[in-house]
């Protein structure tokens, strides 16, 4: 059986699709020059663009810009165009990431040094050091010119006026689909390259447009697959290399996939534990393509476990607890690459303060014929009451077991910039953040709009409990800061922990109950 058990992957490089708004379009880039003043060139607030286009006449204040330039350095970079933002990322990065919101924009245009310049309500800045820590907002109109190099001017201008002009549209999704458009009209234009093929004996079996599925994000591109390997080339520049190659001799399983609850996606899985999750136009071109690439000769490893078969060697124990478990996930449609489906696995213990795990004491583990929002039998009392008084449509709880909320709260040490995209750069407040394995047991037994079950990694690897990157999570209420994780006391360390959580799933107890709860987040 294949088992492929990994967690959230950190970007590659400082700028990711992950600094981009929810929904947000990546564009293109262009090499530039950011033309950073030591003081702020600041404008008249009270009328703004009125100030900014007088400073950009030709021959007027001719001095004073010249003034300005002197006192000004240049950071090298690329200029990012997205369809609410243009951003700024220096070479340098002890200096941060630079977002121009379009939305906070009094104007765009072409300077009389043949640059550009935007003109900005407020500005934010992000991953300075190459840190993650929340994004500051810098609150100040604010003038900011950039010469970009190898890149005809006018139009150029020309076309972020443009994205300028849709920012400010009343109609939302009126804009919303024209910046759709656009993107559609550059993903349908993007053709392989084929200079990237490994050989020159390749033939191609398929090309299409896809999108990659990621965590929080989608990367439009062009697979192609030839009868030798895999290729996926972005529409975007955001990675290193401009086109990811995968040998079809290493695919060991291939699984149709829903994405945002249509049958359009397709998960590969290769032998060194990536996978590549893709969604398509259509589940006809999804079925289609799926059925190509199964056909493959060098994709002839493929695995095709039968779920009786994997059943009873779970039965006779010939796998273990946990690998069951990741198979179920597997098959349920359950993603490490999308945080809406991301596998889920139970709270077995329900002890979290004796200073010694006793595994012989069926008191030590929690019930697992009941799902988390029926262990409190008094918070039980208030759903069923709540039921009862509500009118249709009727619902138990008010929340779910598994959400990308509730993935990111524990995950948040090991994988910040995922939380700072969903909390808009910022962390979660302290008070309501993973502070101690004790604490969050407490909260799921007590709190009514707390349900949510763990994830593989508490029963994999302890690297998401320790707060490595030194992160400022803040202070609790209780003038408690936030670091590491605080662990039982029958826990010596995060290691250790898992260790002990490891042999609770696998134990006697669990083991004669675990159906219980497979049955109710899996079905019969």
């Amino acid at each position: 059986m294949y088992l492929c058990v990994h967690t959230l992957p950190r970007p590659k490089s400082r700028f990711s699709l992950l600094l981009l708004q929810e929904g947000e379009l990546y564009f293109e880039d262009r090499a530039a020059f950011f033309c950073l003043s030591r003081t702020q060139h600041h404008v008249d607030v009270e009328s703004p663009v009125k100030g900014f286009m007088q400073a950009l006449t030709p021959g007027r204040n001719s001095s004073a810009l010249l003034q300005q330039a002197q006192q000004k350095i240049k950071l090298k970079g690329r200029l990012k165009v997205c369809s609410e933002s243009i951003m700024f990322d220096p070479e340098d990065e002890r200096y941060p990431i630079y977002k121009f919101m379009l939305s906070d924009m009094h104007g765009i245009a072409l300077g009389p040094e043949d640059n550009l310049v935007l003109l900005t309500s407020q500005h934010f800045e992000m991953k300075e050091n190459n840190a993650n820590m929340p994004y500051r907002v810098v609150q100040a109109c604010i003038e900011h010119a950039f010469e970009v190099k190898f890149t005809a001017m006018q139009p150029f201008v020309e076309s972020l006026q443009s994205l300028f002009q849709l920012s400010k549209e009343k109609d939302r999704w009126a804009a919303k689909a024209q910046l759709q458009k656009m993107a559609d009209e550059r993903e349908v234009a993007l053709v392989f390259d084929r200079t990237w093929l490994a050989s020159v004996n390749e033939k191609t079996v398929v090309e299409t447009t896809v999108k990659q599925v990621l965590p929080l994000m989608l990367n439009p591109g062009r697979l192609l697959i030839t009868n030798q390997r895999l290729y996926f080339q972005p529409l975007n520049h955001v990675e290193a290399y401009p086109v990811e190659k995968y040998s079809l001799a290493a695919v060991v399983r291939v699984e149709k996939r829903r994405h945002q609850l249509c049958h359009t996606g397709m998960e590969i899985f290769f032998e060194n534990e990536a996978s590549l999750f893709f969604c398509f136009s259509t589940a006809m071109e999804r079925n289609s393509v799926y059925e190509t690439l199964m056909s493959q000769p060098e994709a002839g490893r493929l695995l095709r476990d039968d779920k009786t078969d994997m059943t009873l060697k779970w039965q006779q124990r010939e796998i273990t607890n946990f690998q069951y478990l990741m198979y179920l996930n597997n098959i349920a449609g359950r993603s490490f690459n999308d945080l809406t489906q991301y596998p889920v696995f139970p709270w077995v213990v329900a002890d979290y303060t004796s200073p010694v795990l006793d595994l012989t004491n069926p008191d030590t583990f929690r019930d697992l014929s009941k799902p988390i929002g029926a262990l409190n039998p008094a918070r039980l009392e208030k759903f069923l009451q709540r039921f009862n008084d509500m009118p249709e449509p009727k619902f138990m709880y008010g929340t779910h077991y598994s959400t990308p909320g509730y993935v990111l709260y524990y995950l948040v040490r090991q994988a910040p910039e995922y939380m700072l995209r969903l909390q808009n750069g910022r962390f979660d407040h302290p008070d309501r953040m993973f502070y101690g394995v004790a604490d969050t047991w407490a909260s799921v037994l007590a709190n009514p709009a707390d349900l949510k079950e763990l994830i593989p990694e508490f029963y994999h690897r302890g690297d998401f409990l320790a707060n490595k990157e030194n992160l400022d999570l803040g202070v609790k209420s209780n003038r408690t800061r936030l670091n590491d994780v605080v662990l039982p006391p029958w826990a010596a360390s995060a290691d250790d922990f898992v260790y002990q959580l490891q042999l609770a799933l696998e134990s006697d107890y669990v083991s004669a109950n675990l159906h219980h709860w497979i049955d109710l987040i899996f079905g019969y």
